[in-house]
């Protein structure tokens, strides 16, 4: 399992876009370098689009690790798991991704896409937060 959050040194809290569905995001900057980004998604999520919207909303990836909160979710789709796999992991090109507090069919439809989409060497579970994570 990877050790999230060993490379955090500090994090300030991005304002909220637009809707109450709309990702909360804490940076953690080391120099100019993205280093982690959390995701926080809102209790019910369908479709692709929606997906597409939410990583779309949470900028540029590219090499940084980012954390999905899924600990407010009570219900996602097949279709946004894969998605949001998709956007991050292939098209964003995270260097990883780390899905927090899903239900376990979230978490089936998410490891399915990874597989899927040969990106399971950068896709991790895990019940809570990190502790570096979850202080900021």
């Amino acid at each position: 399992m990877k050790q999230w959050g060993r490379q955090e040194t500090g994090s300030r809290q991005a304002p909220a876009a637009g809707s109450p569905g709309s990702p909360r995001c804490r940076t953690g900057v080391e120099g100019e370098r993205m280093v982690t980004r959390t995701l926080q998604l809102p209790r019910l999520v369908a479709g692709r689009d929606f997906a597409a919207d939410m990583a779309q909303s949470f900028g540029d990836v590219s090499d940084g690790d980012v954390i999905v909160d899924g600990s407010r979710l009570l219900s996602g789709t097949p279709s946004f798991a894969a998605e949001l796999i998709q956007r991050l992991l292939v098209d964003g090109k995270a260097r990883s991704l780390l899905l927090v507090g899903v239900p376990a069919d979230f978490a089936g439809y998410a490891t399915t896409a990874a597989r899927d989409l040969g990106v399971t060497d950068r896709f991790d579970l895990a019940e809570q937060l990190p502790q570096r994570a979850a202080a900021s």
